[in-house]
């Protein structure tokens, strides 16, 4: 099996990132927020922050020179526990840049018609992103990911000010949010930007994040968040399985000056 360097090195670097971060969301207040993943259903919501930020994310998936990229966040036991016995439920993947030309990313349906509204109203549907984040934070100084009840303002699901209300200015329908059904890179979301410009009315295009095919996100049978830039021939390695692929090359590199030094 033939894995590509750069794009396990991208991998496995995105994936320690997020698994080391434990701390409150950036807003996007300043500029660049970060990621975080949602699931929520009518009685409550789940939220973690993916410890990476929106022009890096960028970056990263949109870099086709460096071929199939694959990034697992595996279930931890917060999510699990909310999880336990249920059976609907919707997901997305969040972040916003509310300085300047505005973006607020969000996964989407490939089937969803997405329309593009103009600038004025994207910078609200900003600020509506950067205020729930905000409200979000709160359980997360210590920890990457929290539950919230219909009562706490970090519910996402929310009929005022959550993921809803945000949809409904940029202009996002119900239709664009994920469920267990999409669970494949088959059936996965595309992670799109809706743009604006720092002032006035002006329509900007929305932004499809990826390669050619466009990156996508799915949630598993094993409730990981899996974020993949192209239908894989052959799966990246999880970091512990590149831990040892790099163990391997050392071992092989002992070996072959061993074999030179008796030359």
């Amino acid at each position: 099996m033939k894995f590509n360097l750069k794009t396990l090195v991208a991998a496995v670097a995105l994936v320690a990132a997020a698994g080391a971060n434990a701390a409150a969301i950036d807003t996007g207040a300043g500029g660049n927020g970060g990621l975080f993943f949602n699931v929520w259903d009518a009685t409550g919501s789940y939220t973690r922050n993916l410890g990476v930020d929106l022009t890096s994310f960028e970056t990263a998936v949109n870099g086709a020179a460096n071929g199939v990229q694959v990034y697992n966040f595996a279930a931890d036991s917060t999510l699990t526990s909310w999880l336990s016995g249920k059976s609907s439920f919707s997901w997305n993947i969040m972040a916003v840049d509310n300085q300047g030309a505005v973006r607020v990313l969000e996964t989407a349906g490939q089937s969803a018609t997405l329309t593009a509204k103009a600038s004025n109203i994207v910078r609200t549907a900003a600020l509506q992103t950067t205020t729930l984040v905000g409200s979000i934070n709160a359980p997360l100084a210590s920890a990457n990911s929290a539950t919230y009840t219909t009562a706490d303002a970090g519910y996402v699901g929310k009929a005022a000010g959550g993921v809803s209300t945000i949809n409904s200015n940029i202009g996002w329908p119900t239709a664009a949010l994920g469920s267990a059904a999409n669970n494949s890179y088959a059936a996965g979301l595309l992670i799109e930007e809706a743009n604006g410009n720092a002032a006035g009315t002006t329509v900007v295009a929305n932004t499809i994040l990826g390669n050619a095919n466009g990156a996508r996100a799915y949630f598993d049978a094993n409730n990981t968040l899996v974020i993949q830039t192209a239908d894989a021939v052959a799966a990246v390695p999880e970091p512990e399985t590149y831990a040892m692929f790099l163990a391997g090359l050392g071992l092989m590199g002992v070996i072959a000056r061993r074999r030179g030094n008796r030359a």
